[in-house]
């Protein structure tokens, strides 16, 4: 690595220089030779550890001496290194620059966009086929070349260029000076504040403003930006994580107040719309946006229920606090549930004590102005709509205190944007958006069978059907069963085979098809598709892949050889017989 190193550094340093007269008569010649940018000012790449990471405390604690100023004429000394690690399960030794970059590749056909928004400069590249990873470069419209086809990825952002050179990135500005080295495997722009994480992916990170000044003292196992896990998080950052090690607490630093807001006791944090949550081994506490506390409760869960309120826990009792801190309904409900998911022009929640449930939106009005024994979602396919319960019976409304079906059936389904209601004996389908009669079914009972499968009843008969309604048998059976591997010496077992039973004789069907006919006084599943039958105290072997049937039923036991699990040995009397089922 250590030639590749110098073979790479050479040839940047070639393409750099431009001091000899001869090079200058080349340049129309050769357009990957450096116009504006010194490449050996990307310094070479360090190893990053976090053992004995820098002490950051409290903004009143004394501050750590700042690194030294990086100036474009210091830039060519790495201002940022590492030393060596000594154990550690995560440093990083990466190469400053890929491997030898053959100059003749450069002369293959460049291809060409535009680069900024004036218009002034073109990304071209080369590559980017099955066979080659692309390589980027900047040339002005006339062609003169700003930078060499040399880089894995070139970025154009608010914050300046950011670059790529082998695994390293760097930042360039506007003219393609350099304003960050490349020297850093990790870098990350932090949304609207023109500053950026950057270090190693596996610790060792730093915050640096765009000339790659550290903006707060210390090495630090991870930096992250609290605002880009917060699902309404599309403004600019306003605060970072630090924290020291892969393990342990952290700290909450203000990019507004340009200090930290909190001690290393941060065990996780999220952001939500009025503000921060933060949770330490003591509870979970919330904060505004400008880290003053919203109550003075101490909680044992929050949780972002959308982007109105909180769902908030205190001694297995749940509340709903606003986001200005103001409870909607106090800790003293067993299950509170938001209805974000189906209707966030809404925000409406529900709110379960003891047998009573009710519905109240982000101002505590009761939505559907009356109390319930249940109510639940509808389904996540059909928005706004909840099922309600009073006593035995079931209906249909809208979170605007629409009836959709009246609170009279036993059972109601959603399927296939269908509702599918039970009442007495009689199954219909209605409409779900206004509840009108499509049809009358003609079973009469429905029953889960497991999470994929439901069973239907009609004149007393069984069929099967999917979890959404869809028949997928006729009702022809007494009894349906999911099938298992019930022989001693059998490892699988499947849920798409059923037992059937009709008129006291068992068989084995499918979703699709019936595998062994339900004519035998038991059926047992080997292994696979091997099915030991028993018909009038004789014994058989059925082949439920092809359906047909390997040994008849006349013998009087039949196991396994011990050979090959699958050859059987079959015994009539005093012969016996050797089958395969493979």
């Amino acid at each position: 690595m250590k030639a590749s190193y110098l073979l790479s550094l050479a040839v940047c340093c070639l393409l750099a220089t431009n001091a000899d007269a001869q090079k200058k008569k080349n340049r129309k010649k050769d357009a990957n030779k450096v116009d504006s940018v010194d490449l050996s000012k990307f310094s070479p790449p360090r190893i990053v550890k976090d053992e004995d990471v820098s002490d950051v405390g409290m903004p009143a604690q004394e501050a750590v001496a700042p690194p030294p100023d990086i100036s474009e004429a210091s830039i060519s000394n790495a201002p940022y290194s590492y030393d060596a690690p000594k154990t550690n399960s995560y440093a990083m030794d990466v190469a400053p620059v890929e491997d030898k970059v053959e100059i003749s590749d450069y002369n293959a056909p460049a291809q060409k966009s535009v680069f900024d928004k004036k218009g002034k400069y073109n990304l071209v590249f080369i590559g980017g086929s099955y066979y080659s990873e692309a390589k980027y470069g900047i040339a002005d419209t006339s062609g003169k070349t700003i930078l060499p086809i040399v880089f894995k990825e070139i970025k154009n952002t608010d914050d300046g260029v950011i670059v790529k050179l082998g695994k390293l990135y760097g930042l360039l500005d506007n003219d393609f000076n350099v304003l960050i080295p490349v020297e850093y495997d990790y870098f990350s722009p932090v949304k609207g504040r023109k500053c950026f994480i950057v270090g190693s992916t596996y610790g060792g990170k730093r915050l640096v403003d765009r000339t790659g000044k550290q903006l707060v003292p210390g090495d630090f196992y991870n930096i992250y930006d609290i605002n880009s896990s917060y699902s309404n998080g599309a403004d600019t950052a306003q605060c970072l994580s630090f924290s020291k090690k892969s393990y342990g607490s952290s700290a909450i630093y203000s990019l507004a107040e340009k200090k930290f807001m909190t001690d290393f006791t941060i065990i996780s944090s999220e952001r939500f719309d009025g503000g921060f949550v933060l949770k330490e081994s003591k509870g979970t506490r919330i904060y505004d946006r400008k880290f003053k506390p919203l109550t003075n409760e101490v909680y044992d869960q929050v949780s972002n229920a959308d982007y109105r309120a909180l769902i908030v826990t205190i001694k297995n009792k749940k509340g709903l606090l606003s986001n200005a801190g103001k409870y909607i309904l106090p800790c003293e409900y067993d299950a509170i549930e938001s209805t974000n998911s189906y209707s966030s022009s809404v925000g409406a929640y529900i709110a379960r004590k003891g047998t009573q449930a009710f519905v109240v939106d982000y101002l505590g009005k009761n939505l559907l102005g009356e109390v319930f024994d249940a109510v639940t979602l509808s389904s996540a396919y059909q928005s706004n709509h909840l099922l309600v319960k009073k006593g035995t019976k079931t209906g249909v409304k809208d979170i605007l205190n629409h009836t959709i079906l009246p609170i009279e059936f036993d059972t109601i389904y959603y399927v296939n944007a269908k509702y599918i209601a039970k009442k007495g004996d009689k199954l219909s389908a209605y409409s779900t958006s206004t509840g009108t009669l499509l049809n009358t079914l003609d079973y009469n009972k429905i029953e889960d069978l497991n999470s994929n499968y439901k069973l239907y009843y009609k004149n007393n008969k069984a069929g099967l059907m999917s979890s959404y309604l869809e028949i997928l048998t006729e009702p022809l059976y007494d009894k349906i069963e999911l099938m298992t591997t019930d022989y001693y010496y059998s490892s699988s077992s499947s849920d798409d085979r059923f037992r059937v039973t009709s008129s006291g004789k068992i068989g084995i069907i499918s979703k699709t098809t019936t595998i062994v006919p339900a004519i035998y006084d038991n059926v047992v599943k080997l292994l696979k598709e091997t099915y030991l039958v028993r018909l009038n105290g004789k014994y058989g072997l059925i082949n439920g892949s092809s359906r047909k049937i390997i040994a008849p039923c006349k013998y009087d036991f039949i196991g396994q050889d011990g050979y090959s699990e699958y050859r059987f040995i079959c015994v009539e009397g005093n012969t016996s017989t050797i089958v395969s089922t493979y």
